[in-house]
């Protein structure tokens, strides 16, 4: 209800030389959220979808090996 998730990401887009190291600790944060959901229509709720997505779409031009390696794991998830 309060946006937390989108705080979060949009916090972490402006931070300059941690942005690879928020990114990694959000798509870690993201595995666990998702794989301890026990109703998974809660992946379709808005407040939990949008931040996601746009993470996922920062992820795609990093350039750091364990930000992509923990991208494949949470996609896989």
């Amino acid at each position: 209800m309060e946006s937390i998730l989108e705080k979060i990401f949009n916090w972490s887009c402006n931070i300059g030389e941690f942005t690879d190291i928020m990114k990694l600790e959000q798509l870690k944060f993201y595995e666990l959220l998702l794989s301890q959901l026990c109703h998974k229509s809660a992946l379709f709720q808005k407040p939990l979808v949008c931040p996601l997505l746009q993470l996922l779409s920062t992820c795609g031009d990093c350039t750091h090996v364990e930000v992509e390696k923990r991208l494949v794991a949470l996609l896989n998830t």
